[in-house]
């Protein structure tokens, strides 16, 4: 189904709001990890290069995939898994908005 036929603009504009959110939420996650190599590196744990793989890591992996899927999924995909993974609330959803992302859950398993 076309995404402007099932959702109003403003619906529209609440699921880009809340996709954009749980794009900050994902990517400081991954960002925290990334943090703790950084750390590891400051008290001597790891060494430079370590570090520098581990950044590697992080841009090739974690970054590039939160990216292409914040990038490539509609809004309300998004939000069905970010609520599925209990990334965000469902109290976060206006309850028209909820029906219609439980739907896409229930097809999506």
């Amino acid at each position: 189904m076309n995404n402007n036929a099932r959702y109003s603009k403003a619906q529209w504009r609440i699921l880009k709001e809340l996709a954009a959110e749980v794009y900050q939420i994902e990517l400081d996650m991954e960002l925290d990890k990334l943090l703790a190599q950084f750390q590891s590196w400051k008290s001597g744990q790891i060494d430079s290069w370590d570090l520098e793989e581990a950044i590697h890591k992080f841009h090739q992996g974690p970054s590039r995939k939160l990216y292409s899927t914040h990038n490539n999924v509609d809004a309300d995909i998004i939000i069905a898994w970010a609520l599925k993974r209990g990334i965000i609330p469902s109290e976060k959803i206006p309850p028209d908005l909820l029906e219609k992302i439980m739907d896409i859950m229930a097809i999506y398993g």
